[in-house]
């Protein structure tokens, strides 16, 4: 198998042969179909979230399940899937308590993520999120599939596994968004865009803040409304100006965006 391995922080990638290790209980097999390239994975390459090479990077793909280890329920060989990349057991103390964003697997798993491979001097290669998706197999907890049915494309339903969950679950579990409220997305990034299609799905008025012009006409496109053309104002103080676009239809004031402004920046109003 090959695969595109982190060998030490802050170098390229090296595509080098792999040997696959044989699947634990619990584990699939997947052969990747896709995998995006997230700023995660950037901060991992650096070096700055502390991954011990060699390892694999990439934490959310598709692909189509090749092998079953012992134990494994809910999905068959041929299966299409979506992998994500965090491995809740869904068993432990905090997952049952419905605080999966703390499950003991992920956290105090003793020595990090588990080798998935090896080299052909015998080294073992982990996993990095436990996907391992810049590789044409990943290794991964059963735990972190999902069958789909569908005709979208690799490259567009690989996005599920990191990017369009994230900007859902940022609406619906954290900032939990009651029907009809309205809410501020700082940043019209990949992840901000997500957080404003999920917000159409409940919010009343939608507020992008980002002071790039191309990015308030892209959060607006994904509100379904308008950008702003009015410029932001000229100031000659020492702060910085954040702009903002309305990313819903409906028509805001400045009052409506004062308490969402930072304390370094200024919000102008997009009408």
């Amino acid at each position: 198998m090959r695969a595109a391995v982190m060998t030490a922080p802050g170098t390229p990638l090296e595509v080098l042969d792999l040997d696959m290790l044989p699947l634990a209980p619990g584990r699939i097999l997947v052969r990747t179909g896709a995998a995006p390239f997230c700023v995660t994975d950037v901060m991992n390459a650096d070096g700055v979230f502390g991954k011990v090479p060699p390892t694999i990077l990439g934490h959310a793909s598709t692909g189509v399940v090749e092998e079953l280890g012992p134990d494994v329920t809910g999905v068959r060989v041929g299966d299409r899937v979506v992998v994500h990349g965090t491995a809740e057991c869904g068993r432990c103390f905090y997952c049952a308590l419905g605080r999966t964003d703390q499950c003991s697997v992920i956290f105090d798993r003793p020595g990090g993520p588990p080798p998935v491979a090896t080299t052909a001097g015998g080294g073992m290669v982990t996993a990095a999120g436990n996907v391992g998706g810049y590789a044409e197999l990943m290794s991964v907890d059963a735990c972190q599939v999902v069958a789909v049915d569908t005709t979208l494309p690799d490259t567009r339903l690989a996005l599920l596994g990191c990017g369009v969950t994230t900007g859902l679950g940022s609406v619906f579990n954290v900032a939990a968004v009651p029907p009809g409220a309205d809410v501020a997305v700082v940043g019209g990034g990949q992840f901000g865009l997500w957080m404003i299609q999920a917000a159409r799905l409940a919010a009343g008025r939608i507020i992008a803040l980002d002071p790039d012009p191309s990015r308030r006409a892209r959060a607006a496109r994904a509100g379904r409304a308008p950008p702003s053309t009015r410029p932001p104002p000229t100031r000659s103080s020492r702060y910085a100006t954040s702009p903002a676009a309305t990313a819903s239809p409906t028509p805001w004031r400045l009052a409506d965006a004062r308490e969402h402004r930072s304390i370094t920046g200024v919000i102008v109003p997009a009408r």
